[in-house]
């Protein structure tokens, strides 16, 4: 028997001068980056670095909880409150396996007028890697499915997608056609360190270079710098065409990221955006301050994001402001509230935009998410550490099992006040004494080597 969880959630009040994306149906906008991402591009630079940083801070990810993925999500249902009243739903199905397969957006208005009827499907192989997507739009016309985006990836040994292939759908000839390709390259850690895109020439029938992205990273891991560079056919040489920055904080937080633009005529990179993160003593994002350049080499703040979180390290609120009057003055615009229910599973966000005729929050979308009895498991990142930690709750002792239990590693546990109350070395046996510790909800961070692994546990 399905959970049917109703739950509201306002799009952002973003001007598109900002360039912003609303949280309109995010899982469809979620998708449509996640095409961007898995094609690894643009020739004009794609933001991979923002990309990653924007899927860690984006509110209204209704996929991750503090913990993960618990239930599968099996459809989100959207409606605007003011305006023209816009109804939207995505079903989402599954294979055995658990990995989600197809997705379909169907959106109409108030006059139940159509608007959009998009569907994506996903191919998965063996390992579970995601090897294709392709987006389909019904045509009203034709009054069936017609291609539109298909993404083909090709997986080495190691698991990393060493190339993709981007088609189109031709109207023409009525099948996939060629349009642009990246082949990857990665270090030993398993880290992409280049990637050379080539478009498809239809007169000569040849794929040809067009760009590259080269990137570093630092020795925890931690990408630090993207250069994307566009092939000169004149000159016959690389050209610079945009930079992106990242700082991270000692235990591996995003703390600030900065993106540049080559600028021909001065021969220099100009200022375009830059975020700035802070996270609490638990390492929970707190607030993002968002700069554009102001022209003159140096930054200038745009706008803020203050979170709130729960005691379990869920996000729970976030506030916006803006300085929408360009004069140096943050105005608070709008904001979003995120409930969880007693599986961690986001049952509901209220976004509200800030009216200032009557000096109150007014609501301004809603949606609702259907859950399913299936669970997922957590999946851990490919830099983190395998481990497990139980008993949770615990009383006496936690047992951190480690994979790797041939390399030292480092155990802390915070208290919900951010008060450091264990740290230290892993014992041989692999378990804590917490019967010292007061009743309540601990997080807990394990460090091996350059990799981490964080969560959570109750002790009672």
């Amino acid at each position: 028997m399905k959970k049917i969880v109703l739950l509201f959630i306002a799009s952002l009040i973003v001007s598109a001068s900002m360039g912003q994306m609303s949280n309109k149906n995010t899982s469809y906008f979620e998708r449509q980056a996640g095409l961007e991402a898995l094609e690894g591009m643009n020739p004009g630079g794609m933001n991979l670095m923002k990309y990653q940083l924007e899927r860690r801070t984006q509110f209204s990810s209704v996929h991750q909880s503090a913990q993960g993925v618990k239930q599968q999500l099996d459809s989100t249902i959207y409606k605007s409150a003011t305006g023209p009243y816009t109804f939207s739903r995505i079903i989402y199905n599954y294979d055995a396996s658990g990995n989600k397969i197809r997705e379909r957006k169907n959106e109409i208005m108030s006059n139940l007028h159509n608007l959009e009827d998009t569907k994506y499907e996903y191919v998965f192989n063996t390992n579970g890697n995601q090897t294709q997507i392709s987006t389909y739009n019904w045509d009203k016309i034709l009054n069936l499915y017609v291609g539109s985006v298909k993404v083909d990836s090709i997986y080495d040994s190691n698991g990393d997608a060493i190339q993709f292939v981007h088609y189109k759908w031709d109207l023409n000839v009525n099948q996939w056609v060629g349009n642009y390709k990246g082949d990857k390259t990665f270090n030993s850690f398993g880290k992409e360190t280049r990637c050379l895109y080539y478009h498809w020439n239809q007169i000569n029938n040849q794929w040809v270079i067009s760009s590259k992205i080269e990137s570093a990273y630092d020795l925890k891991g931690n990408q630090t710098e993207n250069i994307s560079l566009k092939w000169d056919e004149n000159a016959t040489q690389w050209v610079n065409n945009t930079k992106e920055e990242s700082i991270y904080d000692e235990n591996n937080n995003l703390i600030k990221y900065s993106y540049f633009q080559w600028n021909t005529s001065l021969n220099s990179w100009d200022y375009i955006e830059k975020h700035e993160y802070t996270f609490s003593l638990q390492e929970l994002l707190t607030k993002d301050i968002r700069f554009i350049g102001n022209g003159y080499g140096g930054w200038r703040v745009l706008s803020q994001w203050d979170y709130t979180n729960d005691s379990n390290g869920n996000i729970i609120q976030r506030i916006g402001s803006w300085d929408r009057l360009d004069i140096g003055q943050l105005f608070i615009g709008t904001k979003d509230e995120k409930r969880y229910d007693s599986n961690e599973n986001c049952t509901q966000i209220n976004s509200y935009r800030w009216s200032e005729q009557f000096n109150q929050w007014e609501r301004s979308d809603s949606t609702a998410y259907y859950y399913s009895d299936v669970e997922t498991s957590i999946s851990a990142p490919v830099s983190s550490i395998q481990a497990k930690c139980f008993p949770n709750p615990a009383s006496k002792y936690i047992t951190f099992d480690i994979k790797d239990a041939g390399q030292s590693a480092s155990v802390e546990l915070i208290d919900i006040q951010g008060k450091k109350v264990v740290s230290q070395s892993l014992p041989q046996n692999k378990q804590i004494q917490v019967n010292q510790l007061k009743s309540g909800m601990y997080f807990y961070r394990i460090q091996q080597g350059d990799k981490i692994v964080k969560g959570k546990v109750a002790i009672k």
